[in-house]
Parts: structure tokens; C-alpha cells; sequence
């Protein structure tokens, strides 16, 4: 984004690409969520490996806490918003 361009929106986020982010969990051995709402904002997302498989953390911001433990996991990125995403 050039700078004139950045001065319009004075210093406001500006989204100019999405991506949908898909995570695929197999045999789960683990789960543990906590502080579902309305509104659900993690601070941070945690992937590593295990000698069991992988865990996912969840360090939240308001709402959705914990973390997942699974044998195997997939991750795809898509372009573009989720197909069930209205705006």
C-alpha cells in the first residue's frame, strides 16, 4: 500500500488480503475448551509436534480457551473468506 493510500484510513487496519485456514483433526486423544461466548478472540494459536502426535493451544483473548491433542493433523490455506462467511 502506497503511503498516500495508507493516509486516507489514518493508521486504521486495513485488510487487503483473506485466507481461510482449515485444520483437520485425526484420532484425537486429547480436548480440553473452556469459555466458549458470543464472541470468540484467541491472542495466540500454538502448533508442535509430540511423540504422540501434535498439540494445538489456544491462549485467549476473550472467550475460547484450551487445547487439542490429536495422532495426525492437516492444515490448508485457502484464498478468499469461508463460503459461509456473509460479509
Amino acid at each position: 500500500m502506497a503511503d498516500d493510500e495508507q493516509d486516507q484510513f489514518q493508521g486504521q487496519y486495513v485488510q487487503e488480503k483473506r485466507a481461510t485456514v482449515t485444520f483437520k483433526f485425526e484420532n484425537v486423544t486429547n480436548l480440553n475448551l473452556a469459555d466458549f461466548s458470543s464472541q470468540n478472540v484467541i491472542f495466540g494459536l500454538n502448533l508442535e509436534r509430540r511423540e504422540t502426535g501434535y498439540r494445538l493451544e489456544l491462549s485467549p483473548c476473550y472467550g475460547l480457551a484450551g487445547y487439542l491433542e490429536a495422532e495426525r493433523i492437516s492444515v490448508t490455506v485457502a484464498p478468499g473468506k469461508p463460503a459461509n462467511q456473509k460479509r
